[in-house]
């Protein structure tokens, strides 16, 4: 739904093959957690998407997917 490239989609399946199994995403919604995965992957791509476009289909809020956002950022610089 957002028209993104396939590199995009690449690079968001590489971050989740990274990140999947740490304990930090349990009780989290799987749809917020694919948000934003894919938000991350896409802000560092000529395709970028605005955190409105990929809450709105993903189905989570802003503040949702910012929160989220800081625990993504812990588990890509820890490695």
């Amino acid at each position: 739904d957002l028209g993104l490239p396939p590199t995009v989609l690449g690079k968001a399946r590489d971050i989740w093959e990274q990140v999947k199994d740490d304990l930090s995403w349990q009780g989290k919604k799987p749809s917020g957690i694919a948000g934003v995965i894919i938000y991350y992957a896409s802000q560092n791509s000529t395709s970028p998407r605005t955190q409105s476009e990929v809450c709105s289909v993903s189905g989570i809020s802003e503040v949702t997917l910012r929160g989220l956002l800081k625990i993504l950022n812990r588990m890509v610089q820890s490695d």
